[in-house]
């Protein structure tokens, strides 16, 4: 009897062993499974990290590379070029534009694209989205960013990657006049680093573009100049005034890319402007004479101030003798010696647009 209620105690005893080393051995493979847990997220976060820092690194990459570049460009069209190709080379977006805006218009030109010609059903580029067609207005009317997710879902959406698209507005000095567009297939393919890179490259584009229009318009200062030292070296070198004013007639048509123009002689005595040079209008006009008021030689003449005449051919208070010669935009000034009226000269072109 004893041997067995000893027995029994060592079985209690055992089973009571069994079970504390059960429980020890499942609360540490508990503990060991919320290691794992807690190890591979944080694996997890950290390859999350690293991949987000990758991609802030492939941007900061191309804003520092698209700076070097737009540095080196020489003109505005290759500003704009390398804009859109630096940024699709970098970030991979499927499709880069810029257009810039026609203020008198109000049409976005389409002056750099990239990745249009890969696109499925490819027909061309349009030159021009008038108002009212495309999402890339919207950046220009608030100057704003505009994300859309989701470009299906949009009325005014123009046929591109047909996924989501960015469109970030361009200062271009002080004043939002262009707008740089990237696409992607995918919906949703967009998010806050490729704004804030997008933003920066707009930036960056601008300040491009406006220092290459400052150029130009110094490199054409510069040309005028030249011309004008030409002019007056051909000038002091005429000892025959009829070859002299038509020197002049010639150069100005010239620096204005004009067709040609007039040159008259104002006679006090009789009040009117007799045409001394006839340059490139036909033949017939050399020796006429406006009165007061009549044409824009007259009318000049009369005010003594400069005139501008968007279409001659159209203008109400024209010279008949000018019927058969297609004149269009129209420049006449007088010629002023001490507050003195001597004559007027006339720069015409027969071009519908100028």
């Amino acid at each position: 009897m004893a041997n067995d209620l000893g027995w029994r105690k060592h079985i209690t005893q055992l089973e009571e062993l069994v079970q504390a080393r059960t429980a020890a051995l499942t609360e540490v493979q508990a503990q060991l499974g919320q290691a794992i847990v807690e190890r591979k997220r944080a694996e997890a976060e950290q390859e999350r990290l690293l991949a987000t820092e990758r991609v802030q690194a492939r941007r900061q990459a191309a804003v520092v590379r698209l700076s070097a570049e737009l540095a080196a460009a020489l003109d505005e069209a290759e500003v704009c070029w390398r804009v859109v190709k630096g940024l699709r080379e970098t970030l991979g977006y499927g499709v880069v534009a810029l257009m810039l805006l026609d203020e008198t218009t109000g049409d976005r030109i389409m002056t750099a694209h990239v990745g249009y010609d890969e696109l499925p059903g490819y027909e061309g580029v349009p030159a021009r989205l008038s108002p009212g067609q495309g999402l890339t207005e919207l950046a220009l009317l608030d100057g704003q960013l505009h994300y859309t997710p989701d470009v299906r879902r949009e009325a005014r959406y123009y046929p591109g990657a047909c996924g989501s698209e960015v469109d970030v507005p361009i200062r271009i000095g002080g004043k939002v006049l262009a707008v740089l567009s990237a696409e992607n297939s995918e919906t949703n393919a967009f998010h806050q680093d490729d704004f804030e890179v997008l933003t920066a490259a707009a930036q960056q584009a601008g300040l491009a573009i406006e220092k290459a229009r400052l150029l130009a318009a110094e490199r054409q200062r510069a040309d005028e100049l030249d011309a004008l030292r030409t002019t007056m070296a051909e000038i002091t070198g005429e000892l025959e005034l009829p070859s002299l004013l038509q020197a002049i007639v010639e150069r100005a048509a010239g620096l204005l890319h004009a067709t040609g123009g007039e040159l008259g002689l104002y006679d006090e005595a009789s009040g009117q402007v007799r045409i001394v040079v006839s340059y490139n209008l036909g033949e017939g006009h050399v020796g006429t004479r406006h009165a007061l008021g009549e044409g824009a030689m007259g009318r000049v003449a009369e005010t003594r101030e400069p005139l501008i005449i968007e279409d001659y051919l159209t203008w109400e208070a024209r010279a008949p003798q000018y019927g058969d010669v297609p004149l269009h935009a129209s420049l006449a000034v007088p010629l002023m010696v001490g507050g003195r009226l001597v004559g007027v000269i006339t720069i015409v072109t027969t071009a519908l647009a100028r």
